[in-house]
Order: structure tokens, then C-alpha cells, then sequence
């Protein structure tokens, strides 16, 4: 018998945190039993524990692949078409110019493009024959700005609504200027969406800057407008907020302009991310400075999910049951690199190319040493494949998340917050 080669020890103030990704679980242990693990000294071990460190494979037989065990979990996970998702990018306009966007970054995205019928008629016939054989179904509408291409959008959700009735859910990300002024009309199909990601990038004078109209208008109180028109009636919204680690401090004055607001509580949930590639060499500092954020925003009533989490898979992009379809009827795995031709997997007409695909499926983080032997692997799943690009220009070269650089007070609050769903606070 022998110690599980993926399993990671952390120090804890009572012990060692054990950290399994093999089957997705944290355990805490004290320092007697870690030395005993650790020196081999297995027949030191009670029996009844030793059958329970059996069970949640800490230890193995000698002759055990735990790699080849973890290939077969990752392949399991990435080829489970029971759920689906689909993301549908109606247009390419948008009414913004965001400081940071990705799609400046590729000219072929700055132009003026809709979906017409004819391609969204091509798009229900491709989700239809896609999702045959599955359970659940998942539509984001996204852009560009989606809500610029209303018509289509709502074309889209009443056709695929009564093709897949209720396995089906929808979700819009958008900027959310316009929900004010579309509401009265389209307020059925608003109701309808399981949730609206909206963006907010802190106080007025922060989000005005980073977040403008064309033409460099304000547009923090009419979004804002609308996320109270949103929560009011029941709508739930995601509120995004991409940070930068010069601008952390003056986040609490959103949280003030949202009570301000009388925004309802009970149908928002932050979430926090840093998108810009400059903010990477703040990563060390910011991954300290968001904890204490964090921690703010909980203690002020809002909820927000900690960043840090079991993910195996880091997104859709590598697996069987997520595509990005852009207007034109395109298809790709990640919305990052929509337009980028050489990351076409098919389209909508002809069915997905299984050669440029497969690049995609066959993404594996143990087949680098520097993900598989680190125990951040379990909550990130070799990270994001476009960060990866960006920073490497290959699509399989882990680039750690800013969680990592604080990964063991991450870990503690993980653990404290989720209990018993993830991890057992009682010693084995």
C-alpha cells in the first residue's frame, strides 16, 4: 500500500488539510496521523481508519494508476451530454466601449453584425439535433450588446421554448442599458430568463470611466436603474465586476450606491472578476486584497460566491456540451475567442469539424507537470484556456489563477464556509 500520488497535504492550525481530487473531497486530519501517512508507517494506523483512508483512496495499492483513474473522471465529466449549454451571440454591436474588452483586441469583431432569421432558424435546428438525448438545456444570450438584436433574441427563445418546453432555461449577459427602456415591451421574455449578468465596475465615477457609452457618456444610473427595475420584479441578477487592483478600495461605494438604490437583495449576487491582462503581475497582492473584499461584501448582506471551489473542468470549452455559436452561424468552444478562425469548430449548417474539436476534448491538465502536481488542480481544473492563450499563446498551458498566490487561506475559508457539502470538519 502506498500514498495516493495526487493527493496534497496543507498545514492547518489543528493538523493537515488532505486534498483528494481524485473524488472531489477535503478531509482534515492531526499531525500524529499526517506523520504516519507521510513516514509510511501504516501499520501504525487504527484498523477502522485505516479502511476509511482506504475508501477515500489517501491510500492505494502499490499497483494503482491514480492518473489514469483521473483521465477516466475527466473524460466522464467532459463527455456527459445529459446537460448542454449553448451560448448564442445575436449580434456583434455593441452600444459600449469598455476599456478592457477582449473583442477590441480582434478587428474582426469591431464590426456591425446581427444574426438574421435565416441563421437563428439554422441555429434551433442545430441545438435541437445537438441536445436529442439530453436532460437539460441551457441557452445565454450574449453579444456584442444582445439586447441590440431584441427581435431575433425573442424569435430564438419562443422557437427553442416550444421545441424543448421545460428542459430548457435561458440566461442574457448584457450590459443592461437598455433593459429601462425595453421593458414594458419585452417584460414576458425578461421574467423568463433564469438570471441577467450585469456589469457594474464599481462607483460611478470608476464604472463611468472604464464602462462609457460610444462617444463617452455615463452609464452607471441608467444600469443601475435597471437592476432595481429587475429585482423588483423577481428578477434575479448576477451583478460582474471586473476590478482593478488600483480600484479594490472603492468598491464599498458601489455597495453603498446599491442600498442607496434600494436595491433588493434577496435577487442579486455579486460576482468579482480581473480581467485585464496588466492586472497578472498584481496577482500576488490582489488574490490578499480580494479576501478582505470578500469578506466586506459578506458582512454588508450581499451574497457572492467565494472564487474557489471544486471545478475539474475549468469551463465548457473542453467538453462535449458546451458551444458558442456567433451570429453568423460559427461555432466555437470559448466566447473569448470567437472570431479567431483557427479556433472554428463548425457551424451551425454543417455540424462540428471532430479534427478541430478534438484539439479541445483532448485538453488534459495532468499532461502538464506544472498543473498535476499542484494541489490548486481541484479548484481550477488547469485554468482558463483563453488566459492560457493570451499569456502563452497555447491553449494547454496552465496560467494560475490569483487564488493561488493565498491559496491556503482560500482553502480555510472554503472549508469554513461550505462545511459538509465539500469537506468534513471532523477529523478522521
Amino acid at each position: 500500500m502506498r500514498l495516493n500520488k495526487l493527493v496534497h497535504f496543507i498545514k492547518n492550525d489543528d493538523g493537515y488539510i488532505v486534498i483528494n481530487p481524485l473524488i472531489g473531497e477535503i478531509d482534515v486530519i492531526d499531525s500524529e496521523l499526517y506523520n504516519m501517512l507521510i513516514s509510511a508507517n501504516f501499520n501504525l494506523i487504527p484498523q477502522k481508519i485505516f479502511e476509511v483512508l482506504k475508501d477515500k483512496l489517501i491510500i492505494v495499492q502499490d499497483n494503482y494508476n491514480e492518473f489514469y483513474a483521473y483521465e477516466n473522471l475527466l473524460k466522464k465529466l467532459k463527455f456527459d451530454v445529459s446537460f448542454q449549454t449553448f451560448t448564442i451571440l445575436v449580434t456583434r454591436s455593441c452600444n459600449f466601449e469598455c476599456v478592457y474588452c477582449y473583442e477590441h483586441t480582434n478587428q474582426i469583431l469591431l464590426q456591425e453584425r446581427h444574426m438574421n432569421r435565416r441563421i437563428a432558424d439554422e441555429v434551433i435546428e442545430f441545438i435541437n439535433r445537438m441536445s436529442y438525448n439530453s436532460k437539460k438545456i441551457k441557452v445565454i444570450f450574449y453579444g456584442g450588446e444582445p439586447l441590440l438584436n431584441i427581435n431575433v433574441l425573442t424569435y430564438l427563445m419562443d422557437e427553442l421554448e416550444s421545441h424543448q418546453g421545460q428542459k430548457i432555461t435561458f440566461e442574457l449577459i448584457t450590459n443592461g442599458y437598455l433593459v429601462k427602456d425595453l421593458w414594458e415591451r419585452y417584460k414576458k421574455y425578461f421574467k423568463k430568463f433564469k438570471q441577467i449578468q450585469i456589469t457594474l465596475d464599481g462607483p460611478p465615477e470608476i464604472h463611468n470611466k472604464l464602462r462609457p457609452l460610444r462617444g463617452g457618456l455615463p452609464t452607471f444610473e441608467t444600469i443601475i436603474t435597471g437592476i432595481k427595475l429587475l429585482t423588483d420584479n423577481g428578477v434575479h441578477v448576477a451583478l460582474r465586476s471586473n476590478l482593478y487592483l488600483k480600484y479594490i478600495k472603492e468598491y464599498p461605494k458601489l455597495l453603498d450606491e446599491l442600498d442607496r438604490y434600494g436595491i433588493n437583495k434577496k435577487y442579486l449576487h455579486i460576482g468579482i472578476g480581473f480581467v485585464h491582462p496588466d492586472e497578472i503581475k498584481n496577482y500576488p497582492l490582489i488574490s490578499k486584497k480580494f479576501l478582505n473584499l470578500y469578506l466586506q461584501i459578506k458582512r454588508r448582506g450581499f451574497s457572492i460566491t467565494l472564487p474557489f471551489y471544486v471545478q475539474r473542468i475549468p469551463c465548457g470549452a473542453i467538453t462535449n456540451n458546451s458551444f458558442v455559436i456567433d451570429y453568423n452561424g460559427d461555432i466555437y468552444k470559448c466566447w473569448a475567442l470567437v472570431g479567431l478562425k483557427q479556433f472554428k469548430v463548425g457551424t451551425v449548417q454543417k455540424g462540428i469539424s471532430e479534427k478541430t474539436h478534438r484539439k479541445f476534448l483532448s485538453l488534459n491538465p495532468l499532461n502538464n507537470s506544472k498543473c498535476r502536481d499542484c494541489p490548486m488542480l481541484m479548484f481550477c481544473g488547469g485554468g482558463c484556456i483563453y488566459n492560457n492563450y493570451l499569456h502563452s499563446g497555447k491553449l494547454d498551458l496552465g496560467f494560475c489563477p490569483f487564488q493561488k498566490y493565498s491559496f491556503r487561506e482560500y482553502l480555510q475559508l472554503f472549508i469554513k464556509e461550505l462545511g459538509d457539502k465539500y469537506a468534513s470538519k471532523k477529523q478522521i
